[in-house]
């Protein structure tokens, strides 16, 4: 098998370490390397990130793939919700070309 050309590989931006959306990446990233997949928005509600779906849109423009379903109550999680919230996932790119963010 060949490896893939430059026009066969994704093109992914990084955010900035700093920025909220940077630290939901590293977030999602983490809960990926543990063996987990899915990781409730609360987590990033208890980061001081309110505008996390944003930021997780942000990230999406950038290139990642990230995925969401609604998060629904889990006992094991000892997490209750009042209204809705979403769970998301990180999917590790198979090609990856990253572009550092420009300053």
């Amino acid at each position: 098998m060949s490896s893939p050309t430059l026009f066969e590989q994704q093109r992914v931006q990084e955010p900035s370490k700093d920025s909220q959306a940077g630290k939901i990446l590293e977030e999602l990233r983490a809960i990926r390397r543990v063996g987990g997949d899915w990781l409730c928005a609360i987590t990033f509600q208890k980061m001081f990130i309110p505008t996390y779906s944003q930021r997780v849109r942000d990230l999406r423009r950038m290139g990642h793939t990230i995925h969401s379903r609604p998060c629904n109550d889990h006992e094991w999680w000892d997490h209750q919700h009042s209204g809705q919230v979403a769970m998301y996932m990180y999917e590790p790119p198979s090609n990856l070309f990253v572009m550092s963010e420009s300053k």
